[in-house]
């Protein structure tokens, strides 16, 4: 019987090989268990940097297409600008921000409106590295305080023309969108996946699930992790190590590298989840024995083997959607880029080809898409409209640049179907791919319009210099916020120079000013730039020799998209010989003027003089053919009245001509209405063409019309006595039409016509196309071409038109007012009223002989007539007879500076009531006319036949039936 010692030595012996067994098998699991940790944690590594590459070779893909785009062929910013913008919009939340830049700075940058001044916010030495070498350069995290609300990755790649690198263009996109990129890898539960550039500074880590969840920012990135990690770092890629955290965490961690980036990524997990997992082994061992360790270890491998499996198909579908993402973005850059995109790839065993071609092709060189996904039948078909020489050019450009990577661009010409042919340039990026194919991300563009303009613009350009060396002028251009001053050599020439003398500025150009004319210039400019308006100035320069010139200057301002004048752009011109010229011209003005002046005094005092006498004659000799009606001499006095006539008639015509071609007469435009001026047509001419047998049809308006009155009713009355003497039979009609803002007064007439040719010779002066005899009884061809002058005169628009045989239609457009008002030109003659008595009439007349005269013709139709030489004078007479007259006949001018009005006005004073009066005068000018036509009287010119004269006086005051019987 064994004791309990024994007994207790038995068990224990028992139970040692099974705790040993479990001991070895635990120890066992635990480095298998580490081991599948890191590899688990390589293969994340792995595939997350494989990510990160590809997004990287996207974005440079992307932005190199963007750079080889035309707009930046012609340096046109502004174009640029607004394409980048645009394929922001498409791409979406990728990229922050475009940025073009040269060796001196940032040229243009989506972040803000185009030429609005940059800030410096690109590296100097990265641009200029990228500028040198010709090449892509990822740039990792950069933090500029107060510039970007996180931080941003940037990537440069190089504008390439001509075999010269002319421009970097940068992309900027947050660091965050890496962080999902690794965020869409991470396979180990409570691990992190970090990216670290070339300095060891953190680009982007995964979150944890707390902090991803309320969208938390990572403070660490941009900052150095600790000496562990940057130790483990430098070690070989995909070794395990040990390391701490920036949070103070022990952590196990495996590293490889991005060789697109050529950055670092590590995928770990916290060193505590390793010892975990040994002590979860351990206690299975002593609870379970060896088959429950067995047991888990193969529950443990079968789930590895499973979760393996689901990672790796979830990277399969992560790497497809990625793919399928890269081609919808591509796919919109391809529908607004003006060209067409290929790619082109050369795998490391010599094959490859053209992997895509964009629709694009047909629609610019006239070539169908292949259907099948690769396209190299559609380049077959386009190198087979290639010239022999261009294809030959465009294969060694391909096989150049797979050997340098360094960016190509070829061009050449194609033909299209049509056989015609067209200008390409083809611009390509090559950059290696991480199974070491050479790929070609490239663009063909269509330059046959471009090549086209370039020559346009060179043949321009010769002539614009042809032209300005021939009318002597210079171009320049003033940038406003630099004060910088460029110009043509043209106007160097201007400044007295054979060619340029070094850098043109403003000290330059003023030092060439006059010394008078300086302070006159610069406050021209500072005006024209404080009001944005254009700039025009003359001023003198002094030339190298001493002598003195006139120069023009006109200049246009550009503003800036803030509203703000950035330049000035504008011609100088040498008006020397025309500043002489103006000074000749301005002293034969000072002469001329002088000389008309004198010119219109006289034909002021002809008007009046030479009407007067004339005047004189017709009341004499009316008074003496009525005295010697039944006398043998009644024949004579007939025909010395029609050569009185015939006188007055040219007399009119010729003062009233030449007063119009002085210059003297002033139009006074003031509202009108046209009832009026139709009335009194209606009551002057309606007796003469009863005479004729003709009628006379007035259409009435109330129109009210901008004009001149008595300037406008002489056009209608010469219009209208035209119409009288070249019509037979029927009649004449006066009419107003409304058109639009216009009023047209025309006059139909059923006369003889005018034949084509001759519509505009009717304007001249003494034609009269039906009068060869020249008889003196149908006028003297004046009326026309005064109408003329008056049309002309008074800018209202003058037409006719004809058909030989059936009549005429004279017509005159006067614009209409632009506001009614409650206006009347009406002034037709009114009877007189019970006021005054009819029979008496008041002559106010300062020449006797023409006062004796009218009074003579007046009592011969029997009225009682006072006669006076001014106003007073018969104020005072009918005071001394006690009557008030019907009439008041008055001349305008009279001695002593009074005027006809005067005296109206005194005897209207002293009669109480407003006493008909008509205003003789023989001055035409319009302001006796408007003096009339406010006063309410009646205006006539001298001289005045009898007849007219007797039928204003029988309508305003007809005299006693036996007196008018007699007359």
């Amino acid at each position: 019987m064994l004791s309990g010692r024994q007994l207790l030595f038995l068990v224990a012996a028992t139970l040692l090989p099974v705790v040993v067994f479990a001991a070895l098998v635990t120890a066992q699991y635990s480095m298998q268990e580490r081991h599948a940790l890191e590899s688990q944690l390589h293969q994340t590594a792995l595939t997350a940097a494989a990510a990160v590459d590809r997004r990287m070779s996207q974005e440079l893909a992307a932005l190199s297409t963007l750079a080889a785009g035309e707009a930046l062929d012609g340096g046109d910013y502004a174009g640029f600008h607004r394409q980048a913008r645009r394929v922001l919009a498409t791409v979406g939340a990728g990229w922050a921000a475009l940025i073009l830049s040269d060796a001196d700075g940032a040229l243009v940058d989506t972040q803000v409106p185009f030429g609005t001044p940059l800030p410096s916010i690109m590296d100097p030495a990265t641009i200029r590295t990228v500028l040198d070498r010709r090449r892509p350069v990822v740039e990792a995290v950069l933090e500029r305080g107060g510039v970007w609300p996180q931080p941003m990755i940037a990537i440069h790649v190089p504008v390439v023309r001509d075999g010269v690198a002319r421009h970097a263009l940068s992309a900027l996109f947050p660091a965050s969108v890496l962080r999902r990129t690794l965020g869409e890898h991470l396979a180990v539960p409570g691990g992190r996946i970090s990216l670290y550039d070339r300095d060891g500074r953190i680009i982007a880590r995964t979150l944890s699930a707390e902090a991803a969840a309320v969208g938390a920012d990572d403070e660490a990135v941009g900052r150095r992790p600790t000496a562990t990690v940057l130790g483990g770092l430098d070690g070989p890629s995909g070794a395990a190590f040990g390391a701490v955290s920036l949070e103070g965490v022990p952590v196990v961690m495996v590293h490889v590298p991005t060789p697109q980036a050529g950055w670092h990524l590590a995928a770990g997990v916290p060193a505590a989840m390793m010892g975990g997992l040994v002590r979860d082994s351990q206690m299975a061992a002593a609870a379970g024995g060896a088959a429950a360790l067995l047991l888990a270890l193969i529950v443990a491998v079968t789930q590895i083997r499973a979760l393996k499996r689901r990672q790796d198909a979830e990277r399969r579908l992560a790497v497809l959607d990625a793919k399928k993402d890269a081609e919808r973005r591509l796919s919109d850059m391809v529908r607004n880029f003006p060209g067409v995109i290929y790619r082109r790839v050369r795998r490391p065993d010599g094959g490859g080809g053209f992997v895509y071609v964009s629709n694009t092709v047909n629609a610019l060189f006239g070539v169908a898409r292949a259907t099948q996904p690769a396209s190299d039948a559609v380049i077959a078909d386009l190198m087979a409209a290639m010239p022999a020489e261009t294809a030959a050019r465009l294969e060694a450009a391909f096989a150049e640049t797979a050997l340098s990577l360094e960016p190509m661009q070829v061009e050449g010409e194609i033909l299209d179907p049509a056989g015609r042919p067209r200008r390409f340039r083809t611009n390509a990026t090559p950059w290696t791919a991480p199974d070491g194919s050479i790929i070609w991300d490239g663009v063909m563009l269509d330059i046959t319009d471009l090549r086209e303009a370039e020559i346009a613009r060179q043949i321009g350009a010769e002539r614009l210099a042809f032209a300005l060396e021939f009318a002597n002028a210079g171009i320049w251009d003033w940038e406003v916020p630099t004060d910088r001053l460029t110009w043509s050599d043209s106007l160097w020439r201007l400044l007295g120079h054979d060619g340029p003398q070094g850098e043109p500025t403003v000290a330059v150009l003023l030092a060439a000013i006059h010394p008078d004319d300086r302070a006159g210039f610069l406050a021209g400019v500072q005006s024209a730039i404080a009001s944005a308006a254009d700039y025009r100035a003359e001023y003198r320069v002094v030339l190298p020799d001493g002598a003195v010139r006139w120069i023009g200057a006109i200049a246009r301002i550009i503003l800036g998209p803030d509203g703000r004048p950035t330049r000035l752009t504008g011609l100088y011109l040498d008006i020397t010989d025309r500043k002489r010229i103006e000074e000749e011209l301005n002293d034969a003005k000072v002469e001329a003027e002088r000389a008309d002046l004198a010119k219109s005094k006289f034909l002021a005092a002809a008007s009046h003089d030479l009407r007067q006498p004339v005047q004189s004659l017709m009341f004499f000799i009316h008074v003496l053919s009525e005295r010697l009606a039944d006398h043998p001499a009644a024949s004579v006095v007939g025909t010395m009245q029609q050569a009185l006539d015939a006188l007055k008639s040219l007399l009119d015509g010729i003062l009233d001509l030449s007063r119009l071609d002085a210059g003297v007469i002033t139009p006074q435009v003031e509202p009108v209405r046209v009832g009026g001026l139709l009335n009194r047509i209606r009551a002057e001419y309606t007796p003469r063409f009863a005479d004729k047998g003709l009628r006379l049809r007035v259409r009435h308006s109330d129109a009210l019309v901008e004009t001149d009155p008595a300037l406008l009713g002489s056009i209608l009355g010469n219009l209208v006595e035209n119409a009288l003497k070249y019509t037979e039979s029927g009649g004449v009609l006066v009419a107003a039409r409304r058109r639009g803002r216009w009023l047209r007064l025309e006059v139909w007439d059923t006369g003889i016509g005018i034949a084509p040719g001759h519509l505009t010779d009717i304007f001249n002066e003494f034609v009269q196309l039906a009068n060869p005899e020249r008889d003196r009884s149908q006028g003297l061809g004046l009326g026309l071409a005064i109408v003329k002058r008056l049309a002309r005169l008074l800018q209202h628009p003058m037409t006719v038109r004809s058909i030989p045989g059936r009549g005429s239609v004279f017509a005159v457009t006067v614009p209409l007012h632009a506001e009614p008002e409650a206006f009347t030109a009406d002034d037709a003659p009114k009877a007189a009223g019970g006021d005054g008595d009819a029979r008496l009439v008041v002559v106010v007349d300062d020449d006797a002989t023409v006062r004796v005269g009218l009074a003579a013709m007046l009592e011969s139709w029997g009225y009682e007539v006072v006669a006076e030489a001014e106003g007073e004078a018969a104020v005072a007479a009918l005071a001394r007879i006690g009557r008030r007259p019907g009439v008041v006949l008055a001349d305008y001018r009279l001695g002593e500076g009074g005027t006809g009005v005067d005296a109206i006005d005194a005897v209207r004073r002293s009669c109480g009531w407003s006493v008909p009066a008509i205003l003789l005068t023989g001055d035409t000018a319009a302001t006796s006319g408007l003096h009339a036509d406010r006063a309410g009287f009646t205006i006539i010119h001298k001289p005045v036949t009898p007849v007219e004269l007797r039928r204003i006086m029988d309508a305003i005051a007809p005299p006693s039936g036996d007196a008018a019987a007699d007359g």
